[in-house]
């Protein structure tokens, strides 16, 4: 796509993004709804027109998109986001597109293709028995394992839509175009609340915003930035990564999320090990930032650190330490898995919303969907490690390498997240995972199937 057809792209996302915000301002529920359908007929357009403009318009929306709550089940909120109208309208309009354009190419197939689906099927099939054994409300908990089926859509469009090398940098371009406006937003909040969240989040809830949302959003973020800085061998690109990196890091510190905490200090170290360059100009790095951080950002430094100590200060005492609330409440959702949910319903689970409140990722997939389903989800993580970690070793663009190690290293810290915060089911974290793990899929199709012409070297900027 031309240079001027971009620009366009990106300046009609904007403006999509400035007409939700000012919809949402203005409009009820049964607004948000014609909204949504409008914009999803739009982009369905707009994509059939030119698939790489509905990539745009989809990247913007994964975290710039206003959402609505639906109903309320125990300790859950079922909201649809404007993104769900898009995602789908890009979906069939592709689907349509290449059944009438006899040009387009194959779909592609990737090894994570058999997990993905083997995990639906699983889930729809647990969620289906605890409907009808009458232990679920049937809408929603099937709306909950749809939400699964999003993002597995989302990671076949990337990965087919991605055909070209410059459409993977122009959707790069575009997610630091969002990154950069989230960040904003999150600094806007600095003066107001103790804890700073995503845009949207706290209209969806009516409570303080998710801030574990965006300290798992903003892992991905820095991640990829540390990587095109360890990698690019233009300086423009790498003193703008840097930028990058340091302007997310205030925001994320004010998360003041644990889980996200432990997920970077984890995910960091990780870009050390997959980056192919500067492993030593990276650890230098972090050595002179754990140094210098206290002394040139106290406030920081120290809101961190107490939030981390309020851990071993609560009123609950487990194993010989005093927990807070929170903390011990996640204690509790692994002491179920044993001592109720897996001695009951062992292979298949309870089904999706079967076993109510858990505030974390792996307790959650044992309850409701079992051993079955907890070693799908091993296999899935387990393809996707490999399937990425191939990309690094064989690509030889730039681009393409940063990318993968970037993505990476971030998926090593939601793993670590994931142990007390849902991580993978959290649409505003796992939207940007799968997109990128789909460009990812696409260029390694792209290397192998000879689609990009000569080997590509050319310089991420």
């Amino acid at each position: 796509m031309p240079a001027n057809n971009f620009i366009k792209a990106v300046s009609a996302a904007i403006a999509l993004v400035l007409i939700l915000v000012f919809g949402r301002l203005i409009s009820g529920g049964e607004m948000f709804f014609v909204t949504g359908l409008v914009l999803a007929l739009a982009a369905g357009a707009v994509t059939f027109l030119n698939p790489e403009h509905g990539l745009i318009l989809l990247v913007f929306s994964m975290m710039l998109s206003p959402e609505i709550e639906l109903a309320q089940i125990p300790g859950r909120s079922i909201t649809v986001r404007i993104d769900d109208f898009l995602l789908i309208a890009v979906f069939i309009s592709y689907v349509t597109y290449h059944a009438v354009n006899p040009h387009a190419r194959k779909f592609v197939r990737t090894p994570i293709d058999r997990p993905l689906i083997a995990m639906i099927i699983v889930y729809f099939l647990s969620t289906a028995i605890g409907n009808i054994e009458g232990r679920l409300k049937p809408l929603a908990s099937m709306f909950f394992v749809f939400k699964y089926v999003q993002y597995f859509i989302l990671f076949w469009i990337a990965s087919n839509l991605i055909t070209s090398r410059e459409t993977l940098k122009r959707v790069i371009i575009a997610g630091v175009v969002t990154a950069i406006i989230v960040c904003i937003y999150a600094y806007s909040l600095f003066p107001t609340v103790e804890r700073v969240y995503s845009p949207f989040d706290h209209e969806a809830t009516g409570r303080t915003g998710e801030s574990a949302t965006l300290g798992g959003y903003l892992i991905i973020i820095m991640s990829l930035a540390l990587a095109f800085f360890a990698n690019s061998e233009a300086m423009p690109v790498r003193l703008l990564s840097l930028g990058l990196f340091l302007f997310a890091l205030p925001p994320f510190v004010r998360t003041l999320s644990r889980a996200s905490y432990y997920a970077i200090a984890v995910a960091l170290p990780s870009l050390v090990i997959f980056s192919p360059k500067r492993k030593l100009t990276l650890i230098l790095g972090m050595l002179a930032f754990l140094v210098g951080a206290p002394v040139l950002a106290p406030g920081l430094t120290g809101d961190a650190v107490k939030r981390l100590q309020e851990t071993f200060t609560g009123p609950r005492t487990e194993f010989g330490m005093d927990l807070e609330l929170s903390a011990a409440a996640r204690l509790d959702s692994w002491k179920r898995i044993f001592s109720q949910w897996l001695p009951t319903r062992p292979l298949l689970g309870y089904g999706a919303t079967g076993v109510g409140l858990v505030d974390t990722q792996y307790p959650r997939i044992l309850g409701e969907f079992g051993l079955i389903g907890f070693g799908i989800f091993a296999w899935l993580m387990a393809s996707i490690f490999m399937e990425v970690k191939r990309a690094i070793k064989n690509a030889d663009d730039i681009l393409v390498r940063s990318v993968a190690a970037g993505f990476l290293a971030a998926f090593a810290g939601l793993l670590v997240q994931g142990i007390g915060v849902n991580t993978f089911i959290i649409v505003r974290i796992m939207t940007p995972f799968w997109f990128l793990l789909g460009a990812i899929v696409a260029a390694r199709w792209r290397r192998e199937s000879g689609a990009d012409g000569p080997t590509e070297k050319a310089e991420a900027s």
